[in-house]
């Protein structure tokens, strides 16, 4: 005797996310204005892509993302880290401030938080992932030909801005850098200088921001680091 076949449950949809909504443009484009079998593949992907999404519901946070953390407030500040950079402590306290919702404040080089200790301690780890990225990406940066100390500020807002996700509009200008390139001169029997990167700081900045939020560890950041930096720089003369 047999028994009657059982219909299968249909598999849950997965939650958007941030990548997939940017995937999703992509395709769309592609679908529309790819060429010869660019545009049949590209809806092939757009059409699996759509069926297994969740378009409607609210994005879910993708993995590993360090601000995607849950915090108690409270009525006392509470300490989440010293910072000596201006740059670096504005960073994480605006950060946190716009993730979580819990007002911080600076007092002295110490930011306090006015959650529980039990979220404090959560915020510290944020902290010191965002710190540490920050530190270690504009120290390598900053050894690299036509960088000086003023596109710091410029760094740090790409890393700012890549770890929340934002984006300059379509034609929005970029932040002017402080300083402007001056031509060298080469003298007479003068050994040449170095070329130097001529990417505009604040660009290179915002994948490494990204990176950064999304738990990519530092030695991985920095080896994209220089990988950026190396496609910008004109090779060497024979």
């Amino acid at each position: 005797m047999k028994l009657p076949k059982t219909k299968k449950t249909p598999k849950p949809l997965t939650l958007a996310t941030p990548r997939l909504r940017s995937l999703r443009s992509k395709l769309e484009a592609l679908a529309l204005y790819g060429i010869e079998g660019e545009r049949d593949n590209a809806q092939r992907k757009l059409g699996r892509l759509v069926a297994r999404v969740d378009w409607t519901a609210k994005d879910a946070p993708e993995a590993g993302d360090i601000l995607n953390v849950a915090v108690t407030r409270a009525a006392v500040g509470h300490p989440i880290g010293e910072f000596d950079c201006p740059h670096v402590a504005n960073a994480v306290r605006w950060a946190v401030e716009q993730r979580t919702g819990a007002e911080c404040y600076l007092a002295g080089a110490v930011i306090l938080a006015r959650v529980t200790p039990d979220s404090a301690r959560r915020l510290q780890d944020v902290a010191r992932t965002i710190a540490e990225g920050f530190a270690t990406t504009w120290t390598r940066f900053a050894g690299v030909p036509g960088v000086c100390p003023g596109d710091r500020p410029l760094f740090c807002m790409g890393l700012y801005d890549g770890m929340m996700l934002e984006q300059r509009a379509a034609g929005q200008r970029l932040p002017s850098r402080p300083h402007k390139a001056r031509p060298i001169r080469a003298k007479r029997g003068a050994v040449d200088h170095a070329p130097a990167v001529n990417l505009h700081p604040y660009t290179l900045a915002l994948s490494l921001g990204r990176s950064i939020r999304f738990s990519v560890h530092v030695v991985t950041i920095c080896e994209q680091l220089d990988r950026m930096i190396s496609g910008e720089l004109p090779a060497p003369a024979a």
